[in-house]
């Protein structure tokens, strides 16, 4: 579990608990990459479904809101 907090801390700029993370520890948090990205994702899927309940232009900006309050715009 420490390395999908890592991973969290690391893609996202959503709050988590301060943990000292050496090369390796890191490392091994890549694992977990494709788990935080299905987060991500599902909350951006989330938030367009949500909006597009009301408008198909709302779930496109309540999506856009929502990746990049969550990712902090990183690859966008």
């Amino acid at each position: 579990m420490k390395g999908f907090i890592i991973a969290l801390q690391f893609l996202t700029r959503l709050p988590m608990p301060a943990i000292v993370v050496d090369d390796a520890a890191f490392a091994r948090s890549m694992r977990w990459f494709p788990a935080v990205g299905l987060v991500i994702g599902a909350a951006v899927a989330g938030a367009a479904w949500a909006g597009a309940l009301v408008d198909h232009r709302l779930g496109a900006l309540a999506a856009l809101i929502v990746w990049v309050g969550v990712t902090g715009a990183l690859h966008l």
